[in-house]
């Protein structure tokens, strides 16, 4: 659902002389941005951050989502920490 609603969302950028390594990269690259500016209002959050890597102790993945529920997702995205991080604060609190 939420990929389906991003791939709607991205504007068609390119310009109809751009070869096709142009029109993916600017898909590509549309389609990024939409996923880290919306994705927490689908539920999702990036699962291991490239500013957070001391946290989980894993190499930046750009790739790698995780559905954690649209509440969650969002208190996530707020605090800016990881999700080890943000559960052992639940946990501690």
């Amino acid at each position: 659902m939420f990929w389906r609603a991003l791939v709607k969302a991205v504007p068609f950028t390119a310009q109809l002389s751009a070869s096709e390594p142009q029109l993916v990269k600017k898909s590509s690259a549309g389609l990024a941005l939409m996923a880290f500016a919306y994705a927490a209002e689908y539920g999702f959050i990036l699962r291991y951050p490239q500013d957070r890597q001391a946290a989980t102790g894993v190499v930046f993945e750009p790739w790698h989502w995780r559905y954690v529920g649209v509440e969650n997702a969002l208190a996530i995205r707020a605090s800016g920490l990881s999700l080890e991080e943000f559960l052992a604060l639940q946990k501690a609190s």
